[in-house]
């Protein structure tokens, strides 16, 4: 015959069970506040270290792909301490602010994504110097066949190795790739004895030597887009005279060193579809 419990245990054992779950409720809560708040601590110091790189990037070369990023960080830094004011206000013993919590730390968790993206994008940053020499006809603005061979080897060996890369990590797959490329075109300082003539000259001949570069990296990169999701953000600009950044300022008028294109290129998940992505 089966012994009953004697009533007053079994109330006992009835609020004893409900004070453990409500304890182990609160714990949970406790958890996923804390991993929150570390969270959103770990993103904002790693937006810092990372405008810290950008700003040493710019300051060797201002026109440095890696300023598309800038933008990018700022806002999520400040959507990061926006949540972590937020969080210092909530009250988890009530259900919208439990699911605010959990909405945050999903937030959280997918901007620390988008900064782990671009701290691998900067890792990865093509830099190349073309030789206007070697790529251009004296005193033309046109690709020679060398140069036009270069480029296409710049987009569709170095570029689509990074475009491959991020289409084969699973985050990313889906999202559009973003090849964002920025081209320093540079003369050297000879030419016209009128001093204004010439570098007005130099100027307008390095900006059309970037720009046959924008074209033709343009071009190149039809038949990767018809492969991949992907878009293309390319700049170019002159710089005329100026010296570039890794040339010395003893170097001659004429020296090759200063008739040169530089091209910096990197590719990066479009952050809007990985979390187009990363919702579903």
């Amino acid at each position: 015959m089966q012994q009953k419990l004697p009533h007053f245990l079994f109330i006992f054992l009835f609020f004893f069970s409900i004070s453990a779950c409500q304890n182990a409720q609160q714990a949970a809560k406790n958890e996923l506040l804390s991993k929150t708040i570390k969270s959103a601590d770990l993103l904002l110091a790693s937006v810092q270290e990372l405008k810290i790189q950008i700003g040493k990037r710019i300051g060797k070369d201002s026109n440095d792909v890696s300023k598309v990023f800038l933008p990018i960080l700022s806002k999520i830094e400040a959507k990061s301490i926006q949540s972590k004011a937020i969080i210092s206000q909530l009250d988890l013993a009530k259900t919208k602010d439990l699911i605010l919590l959990g909405n945050l730390q999903q937030e959280t968790g997918y901007a620390i994504r988008q900064t782990q993206a671009i701290s691998t994008s900067l890792d990865q940053v093509l830099t190349m110097v073309l030789s206007s020499d070697i790529s251009f006809e004296t005193g033309k603005y046109y690709l020679n066949v060398k140069g036009a061979d270069v480029i296409e080897n710049y987009a569709n060996v170095d570029i689509k190795r990074l475009i491959n890369f991020y289409d084969q990590n699973p985050d990313y797959k889906q999202a559009v790739k973003i090849v964002k490329i920025s081209i320093s075109g540079y003369a050297d300082a000879t030419g016209s004895k009128n001093i204004e003539k010439r570098i007005q000259s130099n100027l307008l001949l390095s900006q059309k030597r970037a720009d046959a570069v924008k074209s033709h990296l343009d071009f190149a990169f039809g038949n990767l887009r018809k492969k991949y999701k992907m878009g293309t953000e390319i700049e170019s600009m002159g710089f005329g005279e100026a010296l570039p950044m890794s040339v010395s300022d003893n170097v001659s008028v004429d020296s090759p060193q200063r008739r040169i294109c530089k091209i910096s290129g990197l590719v990066y998940p479009d952050f809007q579809t990985v979390g187009l992505v990363a919702k579903k």
